[in-house]
């Protein structure tokens, strides 16, 4: 009479091939539901826990997406190609920035809780929102900014988004 040890390691050996076939089988499943589980979501979350201070330090664009607008008016045509690069140093460089922005100059905040943006210790912009692609500005110009005369053109409240870059 066989043990249940003897009839279980019989029924093994003469099973093997397929004991065997069943194993491979099973772990390829687990191997292909680990794999496509571990995929990436298509969204790219913003960084959290980011200072927004330190978001402002990059190159904003008008280019894909950003607007002007001046008194309810898109005039971002008057500004195609504008860029704003900010650098830690303080300064900051524009591109196409015609009478809103100077060719170059200082920045810093003007509060802790990086609020209101100074321009050239002068110009107040309020930062409506800044993440790592989309900087959302309003000022008031009481003068032609950039060159310091007045022009009724320019004078007025603007609206400005701008797109960050890497």
């Amino acid at each position: 009479m066989k043990t249940t040890w003897q009839f279980f390691s019989g029924a093994v050996t003469k099973h093997a091939h397929w004991l065997g076939l069943l194993i491979i089988t099973s772990s390829l499943l687990v191997l292909a539901l680990v794999f496509t589980s571990c995929g990436g979501s298509d969204d790219d979350p913003e960084p959290t826990n980011v200072d927004p201070k330190t978001l402002i330090v990059k190159t904003w664009k008008l280019s894909g997406g950003g607007t002007i607008v001046k008194d309810g008016t898109d005039v971002s045509a008057d500004y195609a190609g504008l860029e704003l690069t900010f650098v830690s140093a303080g300064t900051y460089t524009s591109k196409n920035g015609g009478h809103l922005f100077r060719a170059s100059g200082t920045w810093r905040w003007k509060s802790t809780d990086a609020t209101v943006l100074l321009l050239d210790g002068e110009l107040e912009v309020n930062v409506k929102e800044i993440t790592a692609t989309n900087f959302h500005s309003q000022f008031n110009l009481s003068e032609d900014y950039a060159t310091g005369g007045r022009s009724q053109a320019v004078v007025g409240p603007y609206e400005v988004t701008l797109k960050g870059t890497n």
